[in-house]
């Protein structure tokens, strides 16, 4: 089959890979429809990776086909329209079961496309194990792009407004408005938002979130303009979707005390 495969710093080749298989009577395979680009994938592609691996497939937000099972799957079957959430887990331990598949005690707490353990979906096919509980079909009414965006962008907005403790009549900042950082801009009006700040350098950016309603702000004006408008008691909450020291250190300052920062950037080194 066709992939995407990384080879270093800029380094992403177009070229042949083998077709992927079940290794375990609980995989499936899947015939990608569609596969989104995530922050994650630029780190990768820049050459801040997850891995030392070369020549790895990338990718991990896909939704497709079910093309073969093993004789263990049981929920799904060939013909399925699923969506292949990015991180992976075992599916029978007590923290897969609760939805925390990072701490996996059968040691499969993967994510697909960060190295050769777990190739990516940015291909014509993947290989998804344990099928049954790390795929999930597409529910009637549910487009293929509105499923994409749950396998892994919309789900982590989502984690990252729950986690700064949003409730009706919260004051709420967002900094970084990339996809992830105006999909949490909107989570927050969802879960009830009395007023939202969206804090971007790029005006671009900005507009798109007032559209949805935010206040836009530069992060230079950010702690004045928010200081002012609340007499000094500052928000109740911030959500930092950047992966920078800066824009933590931002989060802080605007938040009151006994708030909540929410950080869900993917904090790198500097190279």
């Amino acid at each position: 089959m066709k992939a995407l495969r990384y080879y270093g710093a800029h380094d992403i080749r177009y070229e042949s890979m083998d077709d992927p298989t079940p290794q375990s009577d609980r995989d499936a395979v899947v015939k990608v429809d569609a596969c989104a680009i995530c922050g994650s994938d630029l780190h990768i592609y820049h050459g801040h990776g997850f891995s030392e691996d070369v020549g790895f497939c990338v990718g991990h937000e896909a939704v497709g086909e079910v093309v073969e099972i093993g004789r263990g799957v049981s929920r799904l079957k060939a013909g399925d329209k699923v969506m292949i959430p990015a991180a992976v887990g075992c599916g029978a331990c007590r923290p897969c079961l609760a939805g925390v598949v990072n701490l996996c005690e059968n040691g499969m707490g993967s994510c697909y496309g960060l190295s050769a353990k777990l190739q990516g979906s940015q291909a014509e096919a993947v290989r998804v194990p344990a099928a049954d509980v790390n795929a999930v079909r597409i529910p009637e009414g549910v487009t293929a792009e509105q499923a994409l965006l749950m396998t892994d962008a919309l789900a982590t907005a989502w984690f990252g407004a729950r986690s700064a403790d949003i409730v009706p009549g919260s004051s709420v900042a967002v900094i970084g408005l990339g996809p992830i950082g105006l999909m949490a801009v909107e989570s927050a009006f969802v879960m009830g938002a009395h007023i939202v700040y969206a804090i971007d350098p790029i005006a671009e950016r900005r507009a798109l979130a007032e559209q949805a309603g935010a206040i836009a702000l530069h992060p230079g004006e950010a702690v004045e303009t928010i200081r002012e408008a609340t007499k000094g008691r500052k928000l109740d909450c911030a959500i930092e979707v950047v992966g920078r020291d800066e824009a933590v250190d931002l989060a802080l300052r605007l938040v009151r005390a006994r708030g909540t920062v929410s950080v869900i950037g993917v904090q790198q080194s500097r190279r």
